[in-house]
């Protein structure tokens, strides 16, 4: 049995593999945060029910009113915190597409131009955005 040199990838495997594992980190943060925020809230929810066990509890609607208005300040900063980490995120995935985007069509017009070299041109930006008309 003959012993077999590994491949080296080359450059445009190793855009795709970076690529991908960009992509996939960006994948499992969100659904990290999103099991984190489930968790959380269940603990949160048995932590709390654990704690009211056994003991008489009178909850009226002036005082779930009262309690709700004097953390809506927290609420409004975790609102702010929680809608920003979710435009950077975003913002994040659309660097990664866009890099794809480019190198893909770099691709695609290198094969076409091999395969059909009178081909007329369809005028999109290597970024996939339409052409600026005048």
């Amino acid at each position: 049995m003959s012993e077999e040199t590994p491949k080296r990838l080359s450059e445009e495997d190793l855009l795709i593999l970076k690529s991908y594992i960009k992509i996939r980190v960006v994948q499992e943060v969100n659904a990290t945060l999103r099991t984190l925020l489930r968790t959380g809230g269940l603990i949160a929810i048995f932590w709390i029910v654990t704690r009211i066990a056994g003991t008489k509890t009178e909850v009226s609607l002036h005082w779930v009113i009262d309690w709700a208005l004097s953390v809506s300040g927290l609420a409004e900063v975790l609102g702010v915190l929680f809608g920003s980490g979710g435009v950077y995120m975003a913002w994040k995935y659309r660097q990664l597409r866009r890099a794809d985007i480019e190198r893909l069509s770099r691709e695609k017009k290198e094969l076409e131009d091999r395969i059909f070299p009178n081909k007329p041109t369809s005028g999109l930006k290597p970024t996939g955005d339409s052409p600026d008309f005048i």
